[in-house]
C-alpha cells in the first residue's frame, strides 16, 4: 500500500511540474512578443465585432430589433430606412458582448493558435480559476450534472478535461439569445 502512495505522490509531483513548465513557458512567450501581437489581435477583434452582422430571421437579430434594409426592385441603389429606434444602453452594452462572444468562439473553431490555446488549457491538472470555465458550461447549455462533483456545485476539473477541445467554442457560437424573461 505504501509503494501504492509513492508512485501516486511522484505521478502527482511530475504532472505538477508540467503544468508549472507549461506555464512558465507561456509567460515567456507571452513577455517576448505579446506587446505588439497582442495589440494587433485586439485591433483585429475589435474591427470583426464590429463588422458583425446578424442572420436575418435570427433570433438574436430579433431580440436585437435588427431591421434589415430591403432592396427596392426598381432602384437597387436606393435602400429603405430603417426606422428610428432609441438606443438602450444596457441592450447596446449587451449586445457588444453578445458580438464579442460569437466572434471569440468562432476565432476558436477556425484559427489553429487559437484551438491550441484551448488544448493547452484542458492539459493542465490543476485550475486557477475554475469558476470561468464553469460559468461558461453553464452559459452554454451544459448541466450541472455532467461538470459538478455530485451533490455539489463544485467544477469537476477531471470532468472537463475530457471534453473534447472543440466543444465549448462549438457551444458558445451555438449560443442563442432568448430575449427578456417576461414577469411571473
Amino acid at each position: 500500500m505504501e509503494r501504492f502512495i509513492e508512485i501516486w505522490e511522484e505521478e502527482e509531483r511530475v504532472a505538477l511540474a508540467a503544468d508549472r513548465d507549461r506555464r512558465v513557458e507561456t509567460l515567456d512567450q507571452e513577455i517576448e512578443g505579446g506587446t505588439s501581437r497582442d495589440r494587433e489581435m485586439t485591433a483585429e477583434l475589435v474591427t470583426e465585432i464590429e463588422e458583425f452582422e446578424f442572420v436575418r430571421g435570427a433570433r438574436d437579430s430579433n431580440y436585437f430589433n435588427k431591421q434589415f434594409v430591403e432592396e427596392n426592385a426598381e432602384e437597387t441603389s436606393q435602400h429603405a430606412v430603417p426606422p428610428e429606434h432609441p438606443v438602450d444602453e444596457e441592450l447596446r452594452e449587451i449586445e457588444i458582448k453578445y458580438k464579442t462572444l460569437k466572434v471569440i468562439a468562432s476565432k476558436f473553431i477556425n484559427s489553429p493558435e487559437w484551438s491550441a490555446m484551448i488544448k493547452n488549457l484542458l492539459m493542465y491538472r490543476v485550475m486557477r480559476y475554475p469558476q470561468i470555465i464553469q460559468s461558461l458550461m453553464f452559459l452554454t447549455g451544459s448541466k450541472r450534472e455532467a461538470i459538478c462533483l455530485p451533490k455539489t456545485n463544485k467544477l469537476c476539473w477531471k470532468w472537463i478535461r475530457e471534453i473534447k477541445y472543440d466543444q465549448i467554442p462549438k457551444a458558445m457560437l451555438a449560443y442563442q439569445m432568448w430575449g427578456e424573461s417576461k414577469g411571473r
